[in-house]
This record gives C-alpha cells, structure tokens and sequence, in this order.
C-alpha cells in the first residue's frame, strides 16, 4: 500500500510539472503560430525526462495492459530491453498493411508496440540504427531497430512475415524482468536475479484477456476526463511524438532496403 501511495504522489508531481512546462512552451509560441501545427505540438510535448520526478526516481511510471509494480533499483542499473512482435499476414498487396500511402508496414502497424516498450525503459535515445526488408509495394516487411541510451541499448524485432515470441525483456545489472508472450496484452512477468533464480512471478487473475486489456485504457481516460486533464499523465503528448520519431528514424534508413520475394 505504502509504495502504492509512493507511486501516486509521484505521478502528480510529474503531472504538475508537465502542465507547467506547457504552459511555459505555449506562451513562448511566436504570435500566430498554430499550437496544433506539427512543429508546435513537438515543442509543447517536449519535456526533459530526467527533471522530472517519476522518471527520476522509479525510471518508468506508465503501465501497459499489464498491472506491474517493481521495487525501486530491483534491477539495478539498466542495461538493455529487448521487445519484439510479429504476426503472420497473408500477403496483399491491396490491403492497407502493404500501402505506403495508408501507413502501411510492420513498424507503424505492430512496431509501435516494442518501440514503444523501449522507449517506457530507455527515454529518448542517442542513435537508432535500423536494418531490414521491404515488400514488393515498398513497405517494410521486417527489421531490427537497435537504439543507445547512455550505456544502455534496446533492440526491437518487428515482422510481417512470421508470427514470433511477441516476448520482451528488461535487463538491468541485479535483475531481469522477463514478459511472457502477447507482450502488449495482459498476461506475466518474471523477475530473475543474475543466477537466473526465480525472484518474483506475476500473472494476471483479472480475467482481462488479449485485446480486451485496452478496457483499462479507457478506465484511465475516463479518470482523466472527469479530472479535468488536457492529456493522461501515464502517458502525455509528448510520449507519442518522441516513439513517433523513433519509428520515422528507422523507417528512412530502411526505405531502400532490399526487396523480399512474397
């Protein structure tokens, strides 16, 4: 209950420091620029990580479908996260996974998923570096995107080809937490020590299954709206923008790729 009650005053700390800045970036806007325009929503989602209280101290404070509470520095220091998904769609070249135009490849329909992950552990990283295959239409069919935060990496796997482990890892110089599979879904964890002992296990008795752990999403925006917020605190404008830029960097370096065969 105590680190329950630790983690809610932390998120309102960050929420009061979050509405601050933009509020400070918004009266910065030069006159007559739009605050919904592209660039004007990257400046008014721009906040420092390490300023902020949450991040500062607990290193994540969002929640996917799972429920997940780990003592503070159970892991030490991080050292890489590893997320990956990939599902097996029959090929169509009409359909809107394989059009460009319609935003179509694995990174922008199942990346965003593990990219995301890694942005929850690792922030805003230094480098991404991206290797992968394009389909005959011209978007990505699978890659590996490996990013550096400081001393610590992440490396997502994403396909459209091939259904994979969907698993994903923190690790962390005392610990390692692993997901079971369905990783964006409600399911488990376990947390290992460095002599792979078994420190912790963790599985969902909710009930909530697959798709429908984004019942908890909307649990989360009605709170919000009745509270009044302009945007979620677990996860605010800014996320969205920097896992965006993530995605776009890899997707340049993989646009000429070369071309599987279907």
């Amino acid at each position: 209950m105590r680190q329950r009650l630790a983690l809610d005053e932390l998120l309102e700390q960050r929420l009061k420091l979050l509405l601050l800045r933009r509020a400070e970036a918004r009266d910065s806007l030069p006159e007559g620029l739009g605050e919904y325009r592209h660039a004007a929503s990257h400046r008014l989602a721009a906040f420092d990580r390490q300023r902020e209280p949450v991040a500062a101290q607990i290193g994540f404070d969002r929640a996917i479908a799972n429920t997940l509470n780990v003592a503070d520095g159970a892991l030490g220091e991080i050292r890489s996260v590893h997320a990956d998904m990939g599902v097996h769609f029959p090929v169509d070249h009409t359909s809107r996974l394989y059009d460009p135009a319609l935003g179509g490849g694995a990174l922008l329909d199942l990346g965003v998923y593990a990219v995301w992950f890694a942005h929850l552990v690792l922030g805003v990283p230094e480098n991404v570096v991206a290797w992968g295959l394009r389909t005959a239409t011209g978007v990505d069919a699978q890659s590996v995107t490996v990013m550096r935060a400081g001393a610590a990496q992440g490396v997502v796997t994403t396909t459209l080809r091939s259904l994979t482990p969907t698993g994903a890892s923190i690790t962390g110089s005392a610990a390692r937490i692993d997901w079971d599979a369905r990783m964006p879904q409600p399911g488990g964890f376990t947390l290992v020590d460095t002599a792979t002992r078994e420190v912790l296990r963790f599985d969902d008795m909710t009930g909530i299954e697959l798709q429908h752990g984004m019942c908890r999403q909307a649990a989360w925006m009605a709170r919000n709206v009745a509270d009044g917020l302009l945007q979620s605190p677990r996860h605010p404008l800014g996320t969205s923008v920097e896992v965006l830029d993530i995605i776009d960097s890899a997707r340049r370096q993989l646009s000429d790729s070369p071309v599987v065969a279907d």
